[in-house]
């Protein structure tokens, strides 16, 4: 049950994140697309879905950038921390000095 629960999560994360790139790509499409349309005037569904997706990638910008930072500090931190516990001994019998008697 467990592991039907994990494969449909991940399946379910990997639509969302589908998703949601597809909504950045087609917003830009679309704004490349009809950038040059001909307005009808201030009840214009046109520039509407234009506001639209302009906010939609305004919101995604900095939203790519805080995690863009959060990768990049995660990235920093495994890149000091794994070097670093390599070189850390761990205690063993033979460097504690143990003596095993039977």
């Amino acid at each position: 049950m467990r592991r039907e629960l994990a494969v449909s999560v991940k399946f379910l994360a990997g639509a969302v994140g589908i998703m949601v790139a597809l909504a950045f790509v087609f917003s830009a499409f679309f704004i490349a697309v009809e950038a040059d349309h001909d307005c009808e005037g201030e009840e214009c569904h046109i520039c509407r879905t234009l506001e639209l997706c302009e906010g939609i990638l305004h919101q995604s910008g900095s939203a790519v950038a805080v995690t863009a930072a959060a990768a990049a500090t995660a990235w920093v931190v495994c890149a000091v921390s794994i070097p670093v516990a390599a070189y850390v001994p761990g205690a063993t019998l033979v460097t504690d000095k143990v003596k095993m008697n039977d």
